[in-house]
């Protein structure tokens, strides 16, 4: 039987942040850890953690050379160790006016230092950037889509961060960008997407979502990290929505060996392909790993499930509790500093304690999340078919057809093949295929294109 999930809001005591959204964040050290964000007036430069064990918050001094002060909409991750990155950003007051830096943030010696970096400015790098996808993994940041005032971006980069530790890029001890010739069925470009390492024996990246101008994003594609080769995954049971300015996170499934890519909040809540109606969103949806078929759930939420919000942060802890921090709700967007719990609920399970997928997207209408006394025992203890646009592949040189589809046990092999099945031609020789939609759609698309400016004020997202 499959659990519901409880959710719950923590009694906090110490030094609690401003309400904000947009925030770096991670686990470090049994706590949960903030860097900056903006409550659409002040972008903060300050650090905060919170325990999960006694949810007492510690306000942080920073140190170092690098600063979030005036910063918003940059791309964030955080690796292994709970050590954040932030790259890029822009000024609140000006969209336009954009950042290219990286910094590092380490809350247990409250530094935030600027990374050298080499490679930026001969095309290696992405530049100036703001709204990008960001993700750690083997020693790589990786950086997909974004905005670059120009356009939404479908390049992959990454950051070489082993790099600067062994005196890389030729002895200047700095890190390197590289510009990945990807291959494949490359995302369409976006801003605002999930960006996770997907944790197979072999480096892959998923990416779900994001959205631009015109229209949010359904679909889900995984990037291999050795051959660099995007595949769009086809076998996704459940009809799912689009989303984008969503939190993510990858969650070991409590009572089983399977993983799931969880999906919290966000804006869209509509089939993709149908316009940029919809609102933010309250559901925990979890896309689940299985060994035959990836399959979407949104599971029921017992005693409520958190409000309708965007730009918050959600971490995973001890493998079967999700924690979730801040964002904005409600139609003004008005910013939260709250600290919700969710975990699954072992009492409460109705009809295999699952929805077909079209459950409670949530329009901030449940209402404030419950508190619960159990918030704090649950953090101590607690360790259809896919509705989409019309699509076709458009080849850009001779490539091979797409190959059969493959069993589960295959594509959990990590190897080369891909994830649809072995073909005659190895992925390395494959050309480059991108996604794009149907010809009428795409010269729609260039027409608004003509029309559409980057929005001015940083209060429409955040």
């Amino acid at each position: 039987m499959t659990m519901a999930w409880r959710w719950s809001e923590a009694k906090t005591s110490g030094r609690v942040p401003e309400p904000r959204a947009g925030v770096a964040s991670s686990v470090q050290d049994g706590s949960l850890v903030l860097l900056g964000g903006w409550d659409g007036k002040t972008a903060f430069n300050d650090a905060y953690t919170v325990g999960l064990s006694d949810f007492r918050w510690r306000m942080l001094k920073l140190r170092g050379d690098g600063t979030m002060a005036d910063r918003i909409m940059f791309g964030t991750a955080a690796d292994e160790d709970g050590v954040i990155y932030v790259h890029g950003g822009c000024r609140p007051d000006n969209l336009n006016d954009m950042y290219h830096d990286v910094m590092a943030f380490d809350a247990r010696t409250s530094k935030l230092r600027t990374i050298k970096t080499v490679g930026d400015w001969t095309g290696d790098g992405p530049g100036y950037i703001i709204r990008q996808s960001v993700a750690v993994v083997g020693g790589y940041l990786y950086v997909f889509g974004g905005w670059d005032n120009k356009k939404w971006l479908d390049a992959t980069f990454r950051l070489d961060l082993d790099a600067e530790n062994k005196g890389g890029a030729k002895g200047s001890g700095a890190a390197r960008w590289e510009r990945l010739a990807t291959r494949g069925f490359i995302p369409y470009g976006r801003t605002h997407a999930c960006l996770v390492p997907w944790p197979l024996p072999t480096p892959r990246l998923l990416l779900y979502g994001g959205g631009d101008v015109d229209t949010d994003f359904s679909a889900t594609y995984s990037l291999d990290a050795r051959s660099w080769y995007w595949e769009r995954l086809y076998n996704v049971s459940n009809a799912t929505v689009a989303l984008s300015q969503m939190a993510c996170g990858v969650l070991p499934m409590a009572g089983s060996d399977e993983l799931a890519l969880a999906v919290h909040g966000g804006f869209g809540g509509v089939p993709e392909g149908q316009g940029e109606r919809g609102d933010r969103q309250s559901a925990l949806r979890l896309l689940r790993f299985g060994r035959t078929e990836w399959r979407w759930t949104v599971p029921q939420a017992v005693h409520g499930s958190s409000q309708g919000r965007l730009g918050h942060v959600m971490q995973v802890v001890n493998a079967s509790c999700l924690v979730v921090w801040g964002g904005s709700i409600g139609l003004g967007g008005k910013h939260r500093n709250d600290l919700l719990v969710a975990v699954p609920n072992r009492l409460a399970a109705s009809q295999d304690g699952e929805d077909d997928g079209k459950g409670d997207d949530g329009d901030g209408d449940d209402g404030e999340a419950e508190e619960d006394g159990e918030a704090e025992k649950g953090a101590e203890g607690a360790g259809g078919e896919e509705e989409e646009d019309e699509w076709y592949e458009e080849d850009e040189r001779a490539t091979p057809p797409p190959p059969a589809p493959r069993s589960g046990q295959a594509r959990a092999q990590g190897d080369h093949e891909g994830l649809h099945g072995a073909s005659e031609t190895p992925i390395e020789n494959w050309e480059v295929i991108r996604t794009v939609r149907t010809a009428d759609k795409k010269e729609k698309k260039r027409t608004k294109a003509k029309k559409r400016r980057p929005a001015r004020s940083a209060k429409d997202e955040l």
